[in-house]
């Protein structure tokens, strides 16, 4: 199901996800699934696009890939793009609804700045702003909801989506708080790291959210700056995928020993698997750990010496 926040001021904006992937029996596939997208639309309007639910069909193509190839035109609007990901995703999730059990829920979930003013934006077949409760079916189709930062309250909102469930009030009353009192981007980007770490360890880092995560802040003005975070550190550094109208870059990651080649992946690499990370099993627990990785996420077993043997 994945856990993802967004956070939107009138400072800056930042989203901060979990990357791991599980098939519908609960088996881990991946620990580094790219769900967050940076987007500069050229016309004042860009920010970050994550998401939960669906992790990938069975060809492999994850939401990631759907967004990535999203035909994106100069000039478009807010709505223009929350319009082309409903109207691109629906026939996808419907298609896949057999293999989710026919309860495909899935949420995308944008925050932007159009101009200067934040947004976010909240794409969804089963939750809604309006209350904290979620559906146990899916709809038909996504309900598209807007958020101005400013309708709420001076301080920004956020929105967190996906293994909601699993987290606390405390986790949320501490998220306000570093708000209320003017937070930087990086404590934020701290606090909501360790809230969804701390999810993962309730489930004893077995369930459907990962300890590996993906982060990025857009200040009002200036470029965006993205992270990886990786419990017992990594030798690569990945980063988001990257959209704007007629360009796109997806499963971007740079080696830092000098063995490990630079490689900047496009998105037309996505659909066929060339160039991505390999993960291998875990010699102690069988979970999946990338290439990179030192330690795996699920039981901490080291594992960079052994794949330097």
């Amino acid at each position: 199901m994945s856990l993802n926040v967004t956070v939107v001021t009138w400072s800056y904006i930042a989203c901060v996800t979990d990357r791991r992937l599980t098939r519908c029996d609960g088996k881990i596939l991946s620990e580094r699934s790219t769900k967050l997208t940076c987007f500069d639309l050229q016309s004042g309007v860009r920010g970050f696009i994550t998401y939960n639910g669906i992790g990938c069909g069975a060809d492999g193509i994850t939401p990631s890939d759907w967004i990535a190839n999203l035909p994106l035109r100069e000039g478009m609007s807010l709505k223009d793009l929350a319009e082309l990901i409903k109207a691109n995703a629906e026939p996808r999730i419907q298609a896949l609804a057999p293999q989710f059990q026919g309860n495909p829920r899935h949420t995308f979930v944008i925050g932007a700045f159009v101009g200067a003013v934040p947004f976010l934006v909240q794409l969804s077949n089963y939750e809604t702003l309006q209350d904290e409760g979620v559906k146990a079916l899916a709809a038909p189709s996504l309900s598209i909801e807007f958020v101005e930062a400013k309708s709420l309250t001076s301080r920004g909102a956020f929105i967190m989506t996906g293994a909601t469930p699993q987290t606390k009030n405390s986790d949320k009353k501490k998220l306000i708080e570093l708000l209320d009192n003017n937070a930087t981007p990086n404590q934020i980007v701290a606090r909501t790291t360790k809230l969804i770490r701390d999810v993962s360890y309730r489930k004893d880092r077995i369930g459907t959210v990962g300890t590996s995560v993906l982060s990025g802040f857009w200040p009002q003005f200036g470029g965006a700056d993205v992270a990886s975070n990786v419990v017992g550190g990594s030798w690569i550094n990945e980063v988001p995928n990257f959209i704007t109208p007629g360009a796109r870059y997806s499963n971007i990651y740079i080696g830092s020993k000098p063995t490990q080649a630079q490689r900047a992946m496009e998105s037309g690499a996505a659909s066929d698997g060339k160039g991505r990370i390999a993960e291998a099993p875990c010699r102690a627990c069988g979970a999946v750990v990338p290439e990179g990785y030192r330690r795996c996420g699920v039981c901490d077993h080291p594992v960079e010496s052994e794949k330097q043997s």
